[in-house]
């Protein structure tokens, strides 16, 4: 037989640029759910769950903080974001059943989900079980697995020169026009 298309979702407020961008993928979730990334709502990088029998959207986790990559095991959504701390990523798992929000991996300003060349954060659930990337200003980027509440790491730990990486500073400065303050990380030689 033939398969069927049909629009199911149409944004008229940013255009289509706002979907989908970097590593963020369109996926499904039961009989009519899509999830996807959009800025289209909010101007920030949001997770969407799409319904496509009804046409309507909720953000999983709404506010002024970036969603960097999703991945969904059962009846949640993990999400790699900036909504804890802004300043780094952890992972939080949103129950697509109840909506509840649940911190998974604590982002906090001296660790760091990620470390993929080509932008993917290493995020992969199996069940209750989340492994991924994670390094400190002091540590490169190592595998960790979480189960149970317990954190461990199972690659080895670096065998670097102390002081081989330094922690960043921040720092601010006015842009040319004056209108806008910029933030960045200043790394000094150690």
């Amino acid at each position: 037989s033939a398969a069927e298309a049909r629009e199911v979702f149409l944004d008229t407020e940013f255009g289509m640029q706002t979907f989908g961008f970097g590593n963020r993928r369109l996926t499904w979730v039961g009989q009519d759910g899509l999830i996807f990334s959009t800025e289209a709502k909010s101007r920030w990088a949001h997770t969407v769950l799409l319904n496509t029998t009804t046409n309507t959207t909720k953000e999983l986790r709404p506010g002024k903080c970036e969603d960097a990559e999703h991945v969904v095991s059962g009846t949640g959504v993990y999400l790699v974001g900036n909504c804890q701390n802004i300043d780094s990523l952890g992972v939080e798992r949103v129950d697509l059943t109840t909506g509840e929000v649940q911190v998974v991996v604590n982002g906090t300003d001296d660790y760091v989900i990620g470390g993929m060349s080509d932008g993917g954060y290493g995020l992969v659930v199996v069940g209750d079980t989340v492994a991924y990337l994670g390094s400190t200003d002091a540590e490169p980027t190592a595998v960790f697995v979480k189960q149970g509440g317990k954190t461990q790491q199972i690659t080895p730990k670096a065998d670097l020169p102390h002081g081989f990486m330094t922690r960043p500073r921040p720092v601010t400065f006015p842009s040319p026009d004056g209108h806008t303050t910029l933030h960045a990380q200043l790394f000094l030689p150690p």
